[in-house]
């Protein structure tokens, strides 16, 4: 972990540098949020604890660990502070969504969290409200999908799009039936390290069809594969099933559904999403990348002023 951190941290100085970067004296770093504790949502100025956890991977293992490590280097280097926004365990789960069938599983809420809020504000704004008074079912179909009910700025009920819950994605296969996991964990077939990199970058559509790219995937749709058509077609059914049990959580009351996430450029498949869950409210696409535009927003609300950043770890995440 550490070798690479300075690798790639070396190799950003070496590109700054090629820029005529260095007189630059930045206001702040944003940086991707890793695997931390369960934290709320927000902006969160990098501290030492915050780096020994993503450094020790004791959360979890993920290349956005070593983001903020770099980051912080950088900053020392430039003087600047650094910051995180919204990382994927933004955890804000009320306790009923935490429950499962067996005592000492929970559900845990790993999702595109700076993604989906920063697409929430943005359908907030154009419909002339804040995000903490809106109620949105937020879609992020990527390599993973996760489905999230943001109720008044607080999102109460998502998968857990890292560990497997809810629909497959291009990689991911999503909720899979318990009795027939079980059995293929004892198979022999798998040790526990396969399975988990199975289920996580080689499940989904890439173990369905063979490939995890949409551009390749839209091409076998329009020549008709039929193969293509049924898998996209369970796809299409279970994200549509997954924004309806969110709009339920909400009663629903729900101001609007967004789908966002690298797979929104796909028409066709979006098209008959929408066309399955538009009669529970407005259906919004945005289908260009949020996440690097949210971390310089989340900076930005510091620096101005309009946010004040939370401190790693946070005890209290409800």
């Amino acid at each position: 972990m550490l070798a690479e951190e300075l690798f790639r941290y070396d190799e950003i100085r070496r590109v700054l540098a090629e820029w005529g970067v260095p007189p630059l004296e930045p206001h702040a770093i944003a940086c991707r949020g890793g695997v931390l504790k369960p934290c709320r949502g927000g902006t969160y100025r990098v501290n030492s604890q915050m780096l020994d956890d993503l450094r020790s991977c004791k959360y979890g293992v993920h290349a956005s660990n070593l983001a903020a490590p770099i980051g912080s280097r950088l900053g020392k280097a430039l003087g600047s502070p650094v910051y995180i926004t919204d990382p994927v365990v933004v955890d804000e789960l009320i306790p009923a969504a935490r429950i499962t069938g067996l005592r000492g599983i929970e559900r845990k809420s790993t999702f595109h969290a700076l993604s989906q809020r920063a697409a929430a504000r943005i359908i907030a704004k154009k419909l002339g409200k804040r995000y903490s008074d809106c109620n949105f079912v937020i879609a992020h179909l990527g390599s993973g999908v996760s489905v999230g009910a943001h109720q008044k700025g607080r999102v109460i009920d998502v998968n857990n799009a890292l560990d497997g819950d809810g629909p497959f994605g291009p990689e991911r296969s999503g909720g899979l039936p318990t009795a027939q996991l079980i059995n293929l964990c004892f198979d022999g077939s798998h040790d526990r390290e396969s399975l988990l990199c199975t289920v996580r970058s080689k499940g989904g559509m890439f173990s369905l069809l063979g490939t995890k790219d949409g551009f390749k995937i839209q091409k076998m749709l329009q020549r008709g594969s039929p193969e293509a058509q049924v898998v996209m077609q369970a796809f299409v059914r279970q994200v549509a099933r997954e924004i309806a049990g969110c709009a339920a959580v909400m009663s629903g009351n729900v101001d609007a559904t967004v789908i966002t996430g690298g797979m929104a450029k796909m028409s066709t498949i979006v098209r008959q999403i929408r066309s399955r869950v538009r009669f529970i409210a407005p259906v919004y696409v945005i289908s260009r990348n949020l996440e690097m535009l949210a971390l310089v927003q989340g900076g930005l609300r510091i620096l101005k002023g309009d946010a004040r950043p939370r401190v790693y770890p946070n005890p209290n995440r409800h």
